[in-house]
């Protein structure tokens, strides 16, 4: 009996051990995934001829971009996710629909360490949804130092319609009211000038409104001043939509109206 139950004690010891190690390399593995997502969406970014809408509406368009003459493919395949076992990914999205990162489904709780490489800090969260994988570019437009990237939406199948990050209040962040034109005087037909309630709540309505109205604001800014300052213009409003659909809190980026 004393032998059967050292032999019993040992077996569960060994399905410890290797429980643990098994985790660890698979969230080595979730970490290697991310930045592979991180880095195909930043690629196809790059290459995108419209700057007003750079990012994928899909993970499958990382696998074939026809935008151009030549086919490229960003991603070499849609990876399983190591810690669902499953090839669905929580999605981080834009207001327009663009997506910027990735996140596991999982609800499991990490485990408990700081780093799991030399180049991945585990963020501050109880699951590895918190583990979120957002593409150079997108990250940059939130401007460092700037506030942590907020829980955005999860999309449990590739085909459901884009949905965006949970409003996060801030009050002191309301944006002055105004009749709808340009503040520097071009008028913007046909679009709503968004509310100050709208730059509290960041709803996702309220996301879309405020990208439609300085999609138009750069759009007049092009035309009356020039291309340079046009594109000037585009690029703040991205960073402006990126702030506001993944819920950052704080005033967001200034909205640049001139050329460098």
């Amino acid at each position: 009996m004393f032998i059967v139950s050292v032999l019993a004690m040992t077996a569960t010891l060994a399905a410890v051990v290797w429980s643990t190690a098994q985790r660890r390399e698979s969230e080595r593995e979730l970490v290697f995934i991310g930045r592979q997502f991180e880095a195909a969406i930043e690629r196809y970014r790059q290459r995108s001829p419209d700057p007003v809408a750079p990012y994928p509406l899909r993970l499958e368009d990382l696998l074939q971009d026809d935008r151009g003459v030549r086919v490229q493919r960003h991603l070499r395949r849609l990876y399983v996710d190591p810690m669902t076992g499953d090839a669905r990914w929580g999605l981080i999205r834009l207001a327009g629909g663009g997506i910027v990162g990735v996140h596991s489904l999982s609800d499991r709780r990490p485990y408990p360490r700081r780093f799991v490489d030399s180049s991945f800090v585990v963020p501050v969260g109880g699951s590895y949804r918190d583990w979120r994988f957002i593409a150079p570019g997108a990250a940059e437009l939130l401007l460092s130092g700037a506030g942590p990237v907020m829980p955005s939406s999860t999309s449990p199948a590739q085909d459901e319609p884009p949905r965006v990050a949970e409003a996060v209040p801030a009050p002191s962040n309301a944006e002055p009211a105004g009749p709808a034109v340009d503040p520097e005087g071009a008028p913007n037909a046909g679009v709503a000038r968004p509310t100050p309630q709208d730059y509290r709540s960041r709803t996702p309505e309220a996301c879309d409104r405020i990208a439609s109205y300085e999609d138009q604001v750069c759009r007049d800014t092009a035309a009356r001043i020039g291309d340079q300052a046009g594109r000037a213009c585009h690029e703040s409003a991205l960073a402006r939509n990126v702030a506001c659909s993944l819920g950052q809190a704080g005033a967001l980026p200034p909205l640049v109206r001139r050329a460098n």
